[in-house]
């Protein structure tokens, strides 16, 4: 997937939770859409087609890469 410095998820990266106890349905699986070096945000949309910012701390922590993906 095309990766951006200083990012460790690159646009088109699908990712999961490392723990799914406690988190809700749509956070499942969510699809890096792109990176705004900028703000220094992901861009992310879930499974529902809702898109959202975060940041790179709370998603790199939360997150990692699906495996197969």
């Amino acid at each position: 997937m095309l990766k951006v410095k200083g990012f460790k998820f690159g646009i088109g990266d699908v990712v999961v939770p490392v723990n799914l106890k406690g988190k809700p349905s749509f956070l499942k699986e969510v699809i890096v859409d792109d990176i705004c070096e900028k703000n220094f945000l992901y861009s992310v949309v879930d499974h529902e087609g809702d898109r959202w910012q975060v940041s790179p701390i709370a998603l790199e922590n939360e997150f990692i890469l699906k495996e197969g993906a």
